[in-house]
């Protein structure tokens, strides 16, 4: 069971300290401008900051930093923060791929990177109709999911009660699992139990 897990790795925590960097040369360049009022101190940072942030990678990060950071001081967008979040999943059974989009505001997918030498991405397959990764535990949301089980989806991605992330038969869906995304698959036939599935994560771009 992998336990251990980081929020926000060194290299980012470097690369947020130098917006405070850029924050005060900024500031500099407002005293020493010809016409302090108008230069433009929010677009002289995102001038210094363009380089650093095309290279930061989002999801290793607390939505509510870059939220409190860059969203509130004007830096970034919110639909451009959501944008960093926006996460493609897909697990592969044999020929079986199930696939969905999610908005991982819960460092879901960092964990399992972080957790990749305990093969946290691949389990053996026990049931048909649903696949449990339990070498990650997450905690469970406080405020509730916006999604409910819709007429006509067949999979889900959710949150069991224990904090397990698990893909499932819409049948198996209880009240109890926090429920994050829609899944999709072109294929109707049952997961093959004794094969491994494989979860990946990507940029939903």
């Amino acid at each position: 069971m992998c336990d251990a897990f980081i929020f926000m790795d060194k290299k980012c925590m470097r690369k947020f300290k130098v917006y405070q960097l850029a924050e005060k040369q900024a500031q500099q360049k407002q005293k020493i401008s010809s016409d302090p009022e108008s230069f433009n101190v929010v677009e002289s940072i995102k001038t210094d900051l363009s380089v650093v942030l095309s290279r930061i990678k989002f999801y290793k990060i607390k939505k509510s930093v870059v939220m409190d950071l860059l969203v509130e001081n004007g830096i970034l967008s919110e639909e451009e923060a959501n944008g960093f979040y926006n996460t493609h999943v897909e697990f592969v059974n044999d020929d079986k791929v199930i696939t969905g989009d999610f908005i991982d505001e819960y460092s879901i997918r960092n964990r399992f990177e972080y957790c990749a030498l305990d093969r946290a991405n691949d389990n053996r397959q026990r049931g048909t109709n649903k696949c449990r990764f339990f070498n990650v535990k997450i905690p469970i949301p406080s405020t509730p999911s916006t999604l409910t089980k819709m007429k006509g989806v067949e999979w889900y991605l959710c949150l069991e009660k224990d904090g397990v992330l698990t893909v499932k038969d819409h049948k198996l869906v209880e009240r109890s699992d926090y429920l994050l995304a829609e899944m999709e698959t072109d294929d109707d036939s049952p997961l093959k139990p004794k094969h491994y599935t494989c979860l990946t994560f990507s940029d939903n771009i």
